[in-house]
């Protein structure tokens, strides 16, 4: 025996290697995969909650602005119902009145400061806020009354512009008018004038005939080109089809008293014990909207991040309250709405107005969307062309069809995800060399075992039958070693057997076959003959259904299984013996053991396959070429003993088979002259002149037709006569 100790250093190494690098990737595998899933259902949750919170602070604010609305309505309508607001309208239409009835109240040098203030000071501040200022004889007012009120109560009012409500007494008046302003305007304007930008009282005629804050509207008539239509459309018209002590609004508008800034207004009808005196109205600056959408400015602690915000949009598709960018980086946001092709008229009236309200279109799917009465949810580009997730629907407000939308930067909600990605990362970073020298320390416990399996398993290789492997305890690789043991004991017993059969069928040798012979082949038999016989036989090959089936290889091998079974049961109904089946060659022999060389059995096996591939064909569709030769002589069967004992036909006739089937057309059965001598009469044979071998040469053979008598049944077998 070879007791050769192997190298087993490099095996277990390599061992060791695979099996740590199987845990790293595992691991690795594991985690992106776990990392993958996370990423995804974060991604969700994350984009979810963001749309959620999205929803809430749009539904929020909607609700703010909505019930913001209301307290403004309350508070008018308080103020209109509150006896010292009837008072004070009472007190200053009757002044008004008396007023309106003289034509004296202003001389020469009066009025022309009035001119002078409409020519200088108005008009700066108007050209300074871009407005486009008529002729100082089309801003006086034209009333003599209203001349006097804005020539005492503006032109000679000491204060500055947005200082005028300081004024408590002119001293140039000295009339009703003076008086009632003493008594009821310090009231009003602490009560509640602070409140707005601006309180107006209208009298009846609907003539404003107190102002708080002493604008260019104070005296004038609301039908006055001065203040334009949304004011006087206000009280003519929807104040007086509305209900006592209800509140209406009109929408922001461009107010010519504020040199075009942009306000909005709510009136109510003012009465007394003879019936309605005139209406309250107080103008609501954009700021008031502002600090409902800003939240003060403070848009982190809303939830809206860097780039978040909540605006209002109008029926016009107009801003109602500012864009955070506006309020945040006036800069910026005049550089995105010039990048967007917005008309320079945007930016200017920005800057001049201080403000995007009325200036700012915002004309995307999420407004036009909830202008048309649903809610929106969704990525679209916003008015500056930032991509964002935008919620948006109306306002539930009786008074104003305005659109409340909040959104935030798509850019900004996908830092979350990065700042995960980077954690994972990170986390995958610290883990690897931790999990590779953990895989390291693990291989090794896990393979130490292996060694003396590995030793013993590398003498058995080597012929070492003489093997002892230590007992690794009762677990799998315990198994292993014992069952090693156990083949190496068996395999000892199967060498003293075979040791012991080759003596004995040496012995039988001797006894049979000339010491030669015995001495020739030795221990290895290569050959033991049987017997020579006469026989025939039956060549046939099949091409088609191996070489060009189309057909896949497990299909292939189990339609050439079953051609081979048809075959041999064909076979087996004439009384033919099987020498050989494969996927592309069949030999079948007939006449082995019998007197003569049955060449009729193996004609009729011939047409018999002849029917069974036929109608193989028809059965499956696959289309069989096959060829079929027949020889018959002497033959030589016996056993081959090579890797494995073998049944072979040897001689001529297998060979002549062959070489004929390979001549043969498709579907054609060749058969040598000297075999068709010996079929006689009962078959039908034809002499082609094209029969020609692989190389090109002549074959001189015959066609076997089939059986030349009638009285054949289908399968090309003789019918027995009847008895009658």
């Amino acid at each position: 025996m070879n007791t050769r100790s192997p190298d087993l250093n490099s095996p277990m190494r390599s061992l060791r290697s695979s099996l740590a690098k199987r845990l790293i990737g595992v691991t690795l595998l594991a985690t992106l995969l776990l990392g993958t899933v996370i990423f995804l259902e974060t991604r969700s949750l994350l984009t979810s909650s963001i749309e959620t919170q999205l929803v809430n602070l749009q539904r929020s604010h909607a609700r703010s602005i909505a019930s913001g609305i209301d307290v403004i309505g309350s508070t008018v309508s308080v103020i209109a119902t509150d006896e010292q607001t009837s008072e004070a309208l009472s007190a200053f239409s009757n002044a008004f009145a008396l007023l309106d009835a003289r034509s004296d109240l202003l001389d020469a040098g009066q009025r022309r400061a009035l001119a002078t203030y409409y020519e200088s000071a108005f008009g700066a501040e108007a050209q300074a806020a871009g407005l486009e200022v008529p002729p100082p004889a089309e801003l006086v007012p034209s009333t003599p009354v209203a001349q006097y009120l804005q020539f005492h109560y503006i032109v000679e009012n000491p204060n500055p512009p947005d200082e005028r409500f300081h004024l408590t007494v002119s001293d140039g008046d000295a009339s009703s008018y003076a008086a009632a302003h003493e008594e009821h305007h310090p009231l009003l304007y602490e009560t509640w004038g602070k409140r707005f930008a601006d309180l107006l009282l209208v009298d009846v005629e609907g003539n404003i005939v107190y102002s708080a804050a002493k604008r260019t509207d104070l005296g004038r008539s609301l039908d006055s080109e001065f203040l334009g239509e949304g004011l006087g459309e206000l009280i003519n018209r929807r104040l007086a089809g509305a209900a006592l002590g209800e509140t209406v609004f009109v929408d922001f508008e461009r107010y010519s008293a504020a040199l075009g800034s942009p306000s909005l207004f709510a009136a109510a009808a003012v009465s007394s014990a003879q019936g309605s005196i005139g209406a309250v109205v107080v103008e609501i600056p954009v700021e008031t909207l502002n600090d409902l959408t800003t939240m003060g400015g403070d848009w982190r602690r809303a939830g809206l991040g860097d780039t978040g915000e909540v605006y209002v949009v109008g029926r016009d598709l107009l801003l109602r309250s500012d864009s955070r960018v506006w309020l945040e980086d006036q800069p910026a946001y005049l550089d995105a709405v010039s990048s967007e092709g917005y008309p320079a008229e945007i930016a200017d009236g920005a800057v001049r107005f201080g403000t995007t309200v009325l200036q700012q279109p915002v004309d995307t799917a999420a407004v036009e969307t909830a202008l048309d009465g649903e809610p929106f949810l969704g990525r679209v580009e916003d008015y500056l062309g930032r991509e964002a997730l935008t919620s948006a629907d109306r306002v539930n407000s009786e008074h104003f069809d305005w659109v409340v939308v909040a959104q935030v930067s798509t850019s900004e909600t996908g830092r979350s995800l990065l700042s995960y990605i980077r954690r994972i990362l990170l986390t995958a970073a610290i883990l690897v060399p931790l999990v590779g020298l953990f895989a390291v320390w693990l291989a090794r416990r896990f393979t130490r075992p292996f060694a003396p399996i590995v030793a013993g398993a590398s003498q058995l290789a080597e012929g070492d039958l003489d093997l002892e492997i230590p007992d690794l305890g009762r677990n799998e690789l315990g198994d292993v070693a014992r069952r090693i043991g156990d083949l190496a004991g068996a395999l000892r017993r199967v060498e003293r057997a075979i040791t012991s059969e080759k003596n004995e069928t040496r012995r039988l040798l001797l006894a049979a076959l000339p010491p030669r012979v015995v001495e020739a082949y030795g221990d290895d038999v290569k050959t033991i003959d049987d017997l020579v016989d006469s026989a025939t036989v039956v060549a046939i090959t099949v091409r088609r259904l191996v070489e060009d089936s189309g057909i896949d290889p497990a299909t292939t091998a189990d339609l050439a299984a079953r051609v081979s079974r048809d075959l041999e049961a064909a076979a087996e109904d004439v009384g033919l013996e099987r020498v050989r089946s494969s996927a592309d060659q069949h030999l079948f022999v007939a006449g082995m053991g019998r007197p003569s060389a049955d060449v009729g059995k193996a004609a009729e096996f011939a047409v018999n396959a002849k029917s069974v591939l036929d109608r193989f064909t028809e059965e499956t569709g696959v289309d069989v070429e096959y060829h079929i030769g027949l020889c018959s002589g002497n033959v030589i069967s016996g056993l081959i003993d090579s890797d494995q004992i073998t049944y072979g036909v040897f001689g001529a006739p297998p060979s002549v088979a062959l070489a004929l089937a390979a001549s043969a057309a498709p579907g054609q059965i060749v058969i040598d002259r000297g075999t068709s001598r010996d079929l006689g009469d009962d078959w039908e044979l034809s002499d082609p002149s094209d029969l020609v071998d692989p190389c090109g040469r002549p074959v001189d053979a015959r066609v076997l037709i089939g059986f030349a008598s009638s009285d054949t049944d289908r399968s090309g077998s003789p019918e027995a006569p009847s008895e009658d």
